[in-house]
């Protein structure tokens, strides 16, 4: 389940990650409703590994991620860089092991 995001929390994430949320973006982290008519390059990866990031749960484990398959190998690599910033930024985020 879904922490609720708030304002706040969204400034904390924009500041962490050095990026301005766009507004399907920001819609998507609060209310969990996302245009998804947008192709590639609209944001859709980042604002889904902050709200993975930001989500209660099992601790993520991607230690068995297969590496050598590009596809996975990129998002894994791609969560990692963002889990990591949203760390250093101070925001509660998941437990997770790479």
């Amino acid at each position: 389940m879904n922490r609720p995001l708030t304002e706040d929390v969204l400034a904390k994430v924009e500041l962490a990650l050095d990026i301005t949320l766009m507004q399907n973006q920001r819609r998507f982290l609060l209310s969990n409703d996302y245009d998804v008519s947008g192709g590639r390059r609209s944001g859709k990866t980042t604002v889904r590994c902050v709200a993975l990031a930001l989500s209660d749960g099992e601790v993520l484990d991607f230690r068995m991620c297969n590496v050598q398959n590009n596809r996975q190998g990129w998002n894994r690599r791609f969560f990692h860089k963002i889990y990591k910033k949203l760390k250093e930024g101070g925001l509660d985020v998941r437990e997770a092991m790479f």
